[in-house]
């Protein structure tokens, strides 16, 4: 018996340890609202943050760190993106880099419980090889202690560093920067990061799903996230809770969709079903009610009209309820309830899309 107990015991140490940190790829940290992250991360998380670009990250990522809470986190030192990706501009130099690096240390030396990565540039898309391996050369100079990664977008990385993947796809670390986390298979998701598994939306770069137009500068950005939205994307880079089997419900499959977060316009520009579930569903009827496994009604979604395709039927929550995917989850005590219109019923996750993702 003892000796099975300790197999066991190995076994689930292994599988343990082979887990990715999760956590936040919170790049608008300097505007984010850091006592709200602060009381809404779990233990032991990861964060990313971008510098520079959206002003001085480092007091409010001070205060996450105080918290008690973080164990890693993930620098990018300059943002790729400006350029298009490009290898080109006086931002790329190695100067520039250096003095980024010795920044970051001198910096990361008053938290010595914190295990550092650092990518040179966010997405960057040089293929000049030598300034590359510059970069990483002055990172390893000046700030030898961090672990170095590299996001590129079709540029050059250097042997054996981490590689970060963005989107979707699985890496050494992975984020969804670009790809909301409320749009994505999060199921996959949560577990896509060998290293780190950062969840990304975009109220962490201050911008919005349904944004039109050329979004404002970084520094102009308005809409960053609330505490809804921090406390859903927490719970839900957390591992999926089981599906409790409701008698007579089915799954929601493509091409139906349950859309946890729709369209938010941002402030100002939102008619109350920004953010709030929606369905796309070949069911035609008035709405559903949302209920508890158990039958306790929560909420419900409202009929709207039709979707693009029109034999799908869209339905919104936020003009029905009125409730966020988080405090509907609070009210059914978990993460699967039920959506039920007549003899009808889905199975029905309050925090993650279903059904078709982005």
């Amino acid at each position: 018996m003892r000796r099975i107990f300790l197999l066991f015991s190995l076994f689930f140490t292994c599988i343990c340890s082979a887990e990715s940190l999760k956590g936040l790829d919170l790049l608008g940290l300097a505007k984010l609202n850091a006592p709200i992250i602060a009381r809404e991360i779990d233990p032991n998380s990861a964060i990313g943050l971008l510098d520079v670009t959206f002003g001085d990250p480092m007091p409010n990522l001070t205060r996450l760190i105080q918290s008690g809470k973080v164990s890693a986190v993930r620098v990018h030192l300059g943002d790729g993106t400006p350029s298009n990706h490009q290898c080109r501009g006086n931002e790329l130099s190695l100067s520039y880099m250096a003095s980024q690096a010795k920044k970051w240390a001198a910096y990361s030396s008053k938290f010595a419980t914190v295990q550092w990565y650092v990518n040179a540039w966010l997405e960057h898309g040089c293929t000049d090889r030598k300034l590359v391996d510059g970069w990483y050369a002055q990172i390893k100079k000046y700030w030898p202690a961090a672990i170095q990664v590299c996001s590129q977008w079709r540029g050059y990385c250097p042997a054996g560093l981490l590689k970060e993947i963005h989107g979707g796809g699985h890496g050494d670390v992975t984020s969804n920067d670009g790809v909301s986390l409320f749009d994505s298979n999060s199921f996959d998701f949560v577990n896509s990061g060998k290293v780190l598994t950062l969840g990304w939306t975009n109220c962490m770069n201050g911008r919005v799903t349904g944004e039109k137009g050329t979004p404002p500068p970084p520094l102009q950005r308005k809409n960053w996230c609330t505490t809804n939205e921090i406390r859903q994307a927490v719970r839900i880079m957390r591992s999926p809770q089981w599906k409790p089997v409701m008698a007579g419900c089915i799954d929601i499959n493509p091409p139906r969709i349950s859309k946890t977060n729709a369209e938010y316009y941002g402030l100002g520009a939102d008619d109350g079903r920004g953010n709030k579930p929606m369905l796309i569903l070949p069911d035609k009827v008035s709405g559903f009610k949302i209920l508890s496994p158990q039958g306790k009604q929560v909420g419900c979604f409202k009929y709207y009209g039709t979707y693009t395709n029109p034999k799908l039927f869209r339905y919104y929550e936020g003009n029905c309820s009125g409730k966020t995917p988080d405090q509907l989850m609070d009210l059914i005590g978990g993460e699967w309830g039920k959506i039920v219109t007549g003899n009808k019923c889905y199975n029905w996750s309050s925090i993650r899309r279903l059904g078709v993702y982005r």
